[in-house]
This record gives C-alpha cells, structure tokens and sequence, in this order.
C-alpha cells in the first residue's frame, strides 16, 4: 500500500511500468516527481490534457498509470478528502507553515499569475484563496484576463501547495520546527542555492538544533 511515507519516485515508475521518456519529461516539468503526486493531479483535474505539451499518446499513458494506482491509500486524495479539508486539522504552528509556504510560492509566480491568484480573493486572505481553488469544480479560467500560460502556472501552484500540504500532515514537531526555519530563511534571502535543504541540515545536530 502506497501512503505518503512509501511512496514511489518517478524514477522507480519509469522502471516498474517502463513510462515513456514523453511522460517521465512531461511529470518532472510540473514537479509530478512521486505516484502520490500524479494521482492527486489526475484526482483533482481528470485527465493531463491541460499540461502544455502533453499530448493525447501521453495522456493515455498517464491515465492508464493513473487507473492502475487508484485503489492505493493516498491521504490527502482517497484518504480524508480534499486538501482544504486537512488544513482544518493542522494545528497553528503547520497553519503557519502552510502560510508562509503559499506567500513564498505567490512570490515565485510570474506578476500576471501572482495578479489573477490574488485577485481571487478581494480581501488578499489566504484563507478566502484556498476555499475558492479547492471549490470542487474550480477552474482557474474563471479568473479574469487570464491567459492560457498563467492558467498552466497556477495548476502547478495548486499542485506544489497539495503536495506540501500532504507532508505537513504526517510531520512530526520536531521536525516541523526545521522545516519552518529552512522557510524563513528562504522567504527572507534571494539569491540561495539550490542544495538549501542538504546544506541547512548539515548544521543541525540529531534533535534539530544548530
């Protein structure tokens, strides 16, 4: 059974269900790196026809990978439900988290997707923004004056937000506290390595201090 602990790389599918080079490409351009994540893209949008350049042969073949996998246990899509409603039981300090994951994510985005996704909500509340994308049916074409590339980004922001939603939900405190330092971090300096994580723990001792 897969769960968000044993999941399965792109790497490991490519070799157990010989994905084509289009599909491995096409899955690791969108940041669908693990099972868990192209499940929950396929659970939350029905087919990979909105991803730019996939096409029909690659949409099958996601598809069928997609119906091979969908029995398994993947939390935050079989399991309880919808992202939005695991929010809901995270307590403050993964709330918080959350929160300065999608501010840092928003300031990521291209200034026409960082416009539409912040034009969702009147307010600028977070919480008003994920109600309305996790809207079962939501599309992101609803948003006015918004192009087909801004479109593309902002699935793939709902999908790294789905994603580190699901981790949230099963990390421990301890591991938490590191977690929300290594987003401080990256939300207040430009300019980082790539390698942040790898070099951010390798001053911290086995209980997380540095």
């Amino acid at each position: 059974m897969i769960n968000s602990e044993k999941d399965l790389s792109i790497e490991e599918l490519a070799d157990i269900d010989w994905l084509s080079v289009r599909a491995i490409n096409i899955c690791q351009k969108f940041d669908l790196l693990t099972l868990n994540q192209i499940l929950a893209f396929y659970h939350q949008n029905g087919s990979f026809m909105k991803l730019r350049n996939c096409g029909k042969k690659t949409e099958i073949e996601l598809t069928e990978l997609c119906e091979k996998y969908k029995e398994q246990s993947i939390p935050f899509v079989l399991g309880k439900g919808d992202p939005y409603v695991i929010i809901n039981e995270l307590n403050p300090l993964k709330r918080s988290t959350l929160n300065r994951h999608i501010e840092y994510l928003i300031s990521n985005l291209s200034v026409r997707a960082e416009n539409g996704i912040r034009n969702i909500s009147k307010s600028g509340s977070l919480k008003e923004i994920l109600e309305k994308i996790y809207e079962p049916g939501y599309q992101f074409k609803k948003i006015q004056n918004i192009g087909d590339k801004s479109i593309e980004e902002l699935i793939n922001f709902k999908l790294k937000i789905s994603s580190f939603i699901n981790q949230l939900s099963t990390l421990k405190n301890e591991q938490l506290s590191i977690e929300y330092a290594k987003l401080i971090v990256k939300t207040t300096f430009k300019n980082l390595p790539d390698n942040l994580g790898t070099e951010f723990e390798r001053v911290l001792d086995p209980s997380g201090r540095i």
